[in-house]
């Protein structure tokens, strides 16, 4: 999951990378139902790839933004003062 949030994913990779995770579920539970798999997932907090990424991402970009709006605030409070 390093670095994950500066990739660009489509939804294939997305899927791909999600594939192992629930493959051991599958064996893990004796099941062929995805169904079972996906609440087994959400009943041991246990998400999918696909939102993990997201979560980073969203994360990531929140950081972002207060980070940009602080340096912006700095800078502008700086020239304002200066004059």
């Amino acid at each position: 999951m390093y670095a994950s949030e500066a990739l660009p994913f489509n939804f294939s990779q997305l899927k791909s990378l999600g594939f192992p995770p629930k493959r051991i579920l599958f064996e893990m539970f004796k099941t062929g139902s995805s169904n079972i798999v996906s609440q087994c997932q959400e009943f041991f907090n246990f998400p999918d790839i696909s939102e993990l990424i997201f979560r980073r991402k969203r994360k990531f970009n929140n950081r972002f933004t207060i980070t940009e709006n602080l340096l912006r605030n700095t800078v502008k409070f700086k020239f304002e003062t200066a004059d």
